[in-house]
């Protein structure tokens, strides 16, 4: 049969590309071109003629798909018809996607040509208030605009079909809401169709709307703080400010550059603001106290607190700073360190005058002592005056150490038995063992002052006759877990006798003192030899 059809149109047919048949009309093989006979490309079965079937086959073990065309064509009087075989695969999957998009989507989507609709999907359906699509197609496509944006519809469809545009449309009951339209021109089946999707954007500005009015309360609340907020973006430009802020920065125009408001910084701390920012963009909290000069020069003390603005992906976008006028409290505390620090000169000048007025008191009481004839009556007035200058030791403690409220044992203590040995008459005979540390406030120390004095003038005097050598240990413990101290006074001397046990009277001295206290005191003779006192208390 290829001889009997003119060379050129062999030619022809075996130029194109595609699989190409000629075929007469009962359907018969005329001939088939070079690319159907390379590819071992097939007749469709069931062509019409002068139609179009497209049909699925086995390609590389998959389907794929084949669309055959035939037309008819004259030839030299005989009647035949062209077959074309082209592969539509990738347009059949695009309409597939195309079919399951329209039915899956949740955005409205409608076909129309000519402005008259074609197919809507269900979410269109529903999104307009209608039961079913049938309702819908044929009708124009502008019913479904408010009358007053069908001017501007029609426009955009005209002049930008493919630009998003914002449009009100109407829904069956007459109301109107606002939609997100986007137009396109695609391939449905064979044609080239317009379609349109939609959204309804009612719940999204409803969203906007809420959004700005609660920014707009936030920035009003912002606003009235009486502490200075601003925000700085990553150049340190300032691009907020509520009024307190502005107010220190002499309430220029926003936005308000770095070198600009870091001019308004106080010129002894620019560097501080550079190290607060720098923190604060390496992801810190930080807070400083400044020095800032306000609209007059005047200068104010500003607390000042950074934060980084942790954007999306954790990014830092900003620092927000938040400041605050701390120049009353500064002066506040100013004042109030002077007036501690004078009372404190006072309270060092009425314990120092306590203690020369009590050591007056016990020069006094030696005086009448050595005066005495009597030997009680000498001793009574020596102890006394004892007595007396352990006071006069606590007050000069007080005046002497940092803390004005509270007394220094080690340092009290080693001053007390210097004393107690000049007065008692020991000798280096006597070996004295001090563990004792901390501090006393003033109504334990003199209690606890007094109750020292008697029990050391009691082993100088009494524990170690002339010419006996020995130690006194002074101990006192840290707080316990009850918050009780214990103190340790004993000698290896010769210990007590039964009556001095209980009954004299500087025990019960040192008993009543105890009480002052919260405490007891108890006195034994210890195993090896020598007298021990043990008072247990309540002290800090």
């Amino acid at each position: 049969m290829r001889e009997a059809l003119p060379p050129q149109t062999v030619a022809i047919l075996d130029a194109m590309p595609q699989c190409a048949f000629l075929i007469d009309a009962n359907g018969e093989l005329l001939y088939q071109n070079v690319a159907a006979t390379r590819l071992r490309c097939e007749l469709p079965p069931n062509l019409p003629f002068d139609g179009v079937l497209s049909y699925p086959v086995k390609m590389d073990g998959e389907t794929g798909w084949l669309q055959g065309r035939c037309s008819p064509l004259t030839l030299d009087g005989l009647n035949a018809y062209l077959v074309q075989i082209q592969v539509i695969t990738h347009n059949v999957l695009n309409q597939l996607r195309l079919e399951k998009f329209f039915d899956a989507t949740r955005e409205g989507v409608l076909f129309y040509a000519q402005g008259i609709i074609t197919d809507i999907n269900d979410a269109g359906v529903r999104m307009l208030g209608y039961d079913s699509p049938n309702e819908i197609i044929g009708r124009p496509l502008m019913t479904l605009v408010a009358p007053e944006d069908q001017n501007f519809g029609l426009e955009n469809i005209r002049t930008k079909p493919e630009t998003p545009y914002r449009i009100r449309s109407i829904r069956r009951d007459g109301t109107v809401f606002n939609a997100a339209v986007l137009g396109r021109s695609i391939q449905r089946g064979d044609q080239i169709v317009r379609v349109l999707t939609f959204q309804d954007l009612t719940a999204l500005d409803e969203a906007h709307q809420e959004i700005e009015r609660r920014d707009a309360q936030l920035r009003a609340m912002l606003r009235v703080l009486p502490v200075g907020i601003g925000r700085l973006d990553q150049r340190n430009d300032l691009i907020f400010a509520n009024d307190a802020l502005l107010e220190l920065i002499d309430d220029p125009p926003l936005p308000v550059s770095a070198a600009r408001w870091q001019t308004l910084v106080h010129p002894v701390s620019p560097e501080e603001i550079q190290t607060v920012l720098q923190h604060a963009y390496a992801g810190a909290v930080i807070q400083r106290e400044l020095r800032w000069t306000d609209r007059q020069g005047k200068l104010k003390w500003v607390m000042m607190l950074a934060a980084p603005e942790i954007g999306p992906g954790e990014q830092i976008h900003g620092v927000v700073v938040v400041t605050l006028d701390i120049t009353a409290r500064r002066a506040a505390e100013e004042q109030l360190e002077s007036e501690l620090e004078t009372q404190a000169i006072l309270l060092r000048e009425i314990h120092h005058r306590v203690k020369n007025n009590l050591n007056l008191i016990a020069g006094l009481l030696q005086l009448q002592s050595h005066a005495a004839d009597d030997p009680i009556v000498r001793e009574a007035l020596a102890q006394s005056e004892r007595r007396v200058s352990a006071i006069a030791l606590v007050h000069r403690g007080i005046y002497q150490n940092a803390e004005l409220a509270a007394v220094d044992l080690s340092r009290y203590l080693s001053g007390l038995i210097h004393n107690l040995m000049l007065s008692t008459g020991i000798d280096d005979r006597v070996q004295v063992k001090l563990a004792v540390d901390g501090v006393l406030p003033l109504e334990k120390a003199v209690p606890f002052a007094l109750i020292l004095s008697e029990l050391i003038t009691n082993a100088f005097k009494h524990a170690f006759p002339v010419g006996r050598h020995g130690v006194l240990s002074v101990q006192l413990s840290l707080p316990d877990g009850d918050g009780a101290r214990q103190l340790i006074v004993e000698d290896d001397g010769i210990g007590l006798p039964d009556e001095e046990k209980g009954g004299t009277l500087g025990m019960e001295l040192v008993r009543l003192l105890a009480m002052q206290l919260h405490g007891s005191v108890n006195a034994e003779n210890r195993p090896g030899g020598g007298a021990r006192f043990t008072l247990r208390f309540i002290a800090p």
